[in-house]
């Protein structure tokens, strides 16, 4: 599963009326640049958000790990390396544009982890000195005046802003239909997240429909409002279905929605090369 496309791609569908949601940053030799994400504030109104993504500052600097990644205390110093190293690079874009530079404590530095157990916050606390719990599953320290933040995605609270972080995280049943919740009730979240609920968790996938019935709102699956929302209508062209398919995961697709439903959704305006291709990711023989 490639975790990391996606997740980028539900964290900008949040924050894209006030940051630019950006990856593969060219900031020289970077042998880890695919865990990182930069958020880049590029709005002069103030955010709305009130939990999780009120945290963000000017420039952001994430590095995000999968499911099957535990917290390894290491990557904290690979992070502030590349952050800072990513911080410099910015900076100097800005002089060359006659700006100012960003001050350090509008820099700040995220690790997003599935779970972070005592010991590893034992083990920070000695590097980064003081370690403060800023809200479940968030925790806040400082090195060299910027902002450090360490979010266990699994014990951030479910709410409007902490979707993409719980979409991508292995959550418990509990979790789940909270975030099913959540996804169902929001304006226009159904549209946006759905598809990649009952793919992600396809053990909500009854609740789901059963909630979405009593809210009026279809149980099929539509592609087009999600693809649009996140700047990614090319999943909807000729090749995109596919590569869409691979990033999830063929088998989680199955099981989460009928194939008979997933190919006739991304299979209608195909060529008939991209159809059989469509038909093979599913072992299915192509339908004549």
């Amino acid at each position: 599963m490639q975790w990391h496309p996606i997740f980028v791609s539900l964290l900008r569908s949040l924050v894209e009326d006030h940051y630019e949601v950006q990856t593969n940053l060219p900031v020289g030799d970077l042998p880890r640049e695919a865990d990182i994400v930069l958020v880049r504030r590029t709005s002069e109104q103030p955010p709305p958000f009130r939990t999780l993504l009120h945290y963000l500052t000017t420039w952001n600097i994430i590095e995000f790990k999968g499911r099957s990644v535990s917290a390894r205390i290491r990557d904290l110093d690979l992070l502030v390396e590349l952050g800072l190293g990513v911080d410099r690079k910015l900076n100097e874009d800005r002089t060359r544009a006659g700006l100012g530079p960003i001050a350090p404590e509008e820099v700040s530095f995220w690790y997003v982890v599935n779970h972070i157990g005592q010991r590893f916050l034992d083990e920070a606390r000695t590097i980064l000195g003081t370690l403060e719990e800023a809200s479940p599953g968030v925790w806040r320290s400082q090195i060299l005046s910027r902002p450090v933040f360490l979010i266990d995605s699994v014990g951030v609270t479910v709410d409007r802003e902490s979707v993409a972080i719980h979409l991508v995280g292995e959550e418990s049943p509990e979790i789940e239909q909270e975030l099913a919740r959540i996804i169902v009730g929001e304006t226009g979240y159904w549209e946006l997240f759905s598809y990649w609920l009952r793919a992600l968790h396809p053990n909500v996938q009854t609740e789901v429909i059963r909630m979405a019935a009593s809210m009026n709102k279809s149980g099929e699956l539509d592609l087009r409002p999600f693809a649009e929302k996140v700047g990614l209508v090319k999943y909807l062209e000729p090749v995109a279905p596919i590569e869409m398919i691979q990033a999830v995961g063929a088998e989680k697709m199955a099981e989460a929605l009928s194939v008979e439903q997933v190919l006739a959704r991304l299979s209608t305006d195909l060529s008939p090369e991209k159809q059989k291709q469509l038909y093979e990711l599913f072992g299915l023989k192509e339908q004549r």
